[in-house]
């Protein structure tokens, strides 16, 4: 039987708050008796599967579904992965995905035909996905990459469909900025980071100006990236791999309740985990 691996709760590593209790934003004011509605979990994760340690890819996966308690109970994430057949030839990855969070979960671009299924995205029910896109961003290149993308989920509570949250999911071109000339192409790569990152935040930006707030997940190899959005916050201040959201305008309230690290044991990455809530009003 796999172990579930521990989680560890990492506060400190809050980017840009004042405190749990200042991390709360709301969209548009709302009449008092419209803001009665209770908040529901969004438990958000972002986890790179890796290349290396290939016998704790299903181990690893397993601890991101099960890794987050809330309430007494196991939650259901969110979850943005990265990496999914990269060290799989067989895209096994994929097929774990599947029976691993089953049919309480809803899932977007991952299967073997997607052209974006590397970046995988995962919804827990009470939500449902209402929309979907995947954003090209540049091609590939021999021994150095393959093509990115930008995978977007807009989701919806099942039991008030205005109650909306759009989700991107990306992964960032290794060796732009890390000062490791011996991978080679770093003009390449640092030119491709800069694209992609441009659109990302133009991507962002097409949420927030419909009103919509965002959350996006992605290992962005780069310590520490730029802002995407003058309004964005980070769940944790420094590392790769990163959560950050943007408030919207359309009456959707967001807060982040806590900060959390779950122990893959697949490569240098961890899963992060920001824990959210979301409420109407």
């Amino acid at each position: 039987m796999t172990q579930h691996l521990p989680l560890v709760t990492r506060r400190s590593a809050l980017a840009g708050a004042a405190g749990l209790a200042g991390a709360a934003v709301a969209g548009t004011a709302l009449a008092p008796a419209a803001q009665a509605a209770d908040w529901t979990d969004l438990v958000v994760v972002t986890a790179n599967i890796g290349r290396k340690n290939l016998s704790q890819r299903e181990p690893g996966i397993r601890a991101v579904r099960y890794g987050v308690t809330r309430h007494g109970e196991t939650a259901r994430p969110l979850v943005g992965f990265q990496e999914i057949g990269e060290g799989d030839p067989g895209l096994e990855e994929i097929d774990w995905i599947r029976g691993l969070f089953g049919g309480r979960f809803e899932m977007a671009f991952n299967n073997p035909q997607a052209r974006s299924r590397r970046v995988p995205v995962v919804v827990p029910h009470p939500f449902t996905i209402v929309g979907r896109r995947d954003s090209f961003v540049h091609e590939g290149r021999k021994n150095v990459t393959p093509p990115r993308f930008i995978n977007e989920v807009l989701i919806a509570h099942k039991s008030d469909p205005s109650l909306r949250v759009a989700v991107l999911n990306t992964h960032y071109v290794a060796g732009a900025w890390n000062a490791d000339t011996s991978q080679g192409s770093e003009k390449w790569r640092r030119d491709r980071w800069n694209e992609h990152y441009d659109r990302h935040r133009k991507r962002v930006a097409a949420y927030h100006a419909r009103g919509i707030p965002v959350v996006w997940t992605g290992d962005v190899n780069r310590d520490a990236m730029p802002k995407v959005h003058r309004k964005e916050r980070r769940v944790f201040g420094r590392g790769i791999d990163q959560i950050g959201w943007v408030p919207g305008t359309d009456g959707t309230s967001i807060r982040l309740r806590d900060a959390r690290v779950i122990d893959m044991a697949v490569d240098s990455h961890n899963a992060r985990v920001g824990v959210f809530q979301v409420r109407r009003g």
